[in-house]
Parts: structure tokens; sequence; C-alpha cells
């Protein structure tokens, strides 16, 4: 599954794409790791930096950085 990338006017991934990888991380790995808000965040722009968006759903399976 190719994922489309919303990015905003500077090129950024968008908030949407970055919200939907964000609950997909709580969704799978929260029986496993409990952490703030802020550390999803941090797993979740390190998946979506630098990283083609088709290869961001293998990404979010992989245990963390």
């Amino acid at each position: 599954c190719i994922r489309s990338q919303h990015t905003d006017r500077s090129e950024a991934t968008a908030e949407v794409s970055l919200r939907e990888i964000f609950g997909q991380l709580q969704d799978i790995w929260s029986a496993t790791f409990q952490a703030d808000a802020v550390i999803w965040r941090m797993w979740t722009n390190h998946i979506t930096r630098g990283i083609n968006p088709s290869t961001w759903d293998r990404a979010v399976l992989d245990s963390p950085p």
C-alpha cells in the first residue's frame, strides 16, 4: 500500500499524516510501552523524517529507535 503524503506549504509532513502515524503507533505499541504524548510524537517524527511515505506502514511495526 502506497500512502499518500500530505504536506504543508513548506513541504513538511502535514499534521494529518503525523496524527495518523501517532495513532497507529499507540494502537500497536501501547500494550508494550507506556510513554507521555511527547515521546510518541518524537517516535512519529523519527518515522516520517526523511523516509519515503510508502515505507511508513512497515516502520510503524518496527520497535522503537
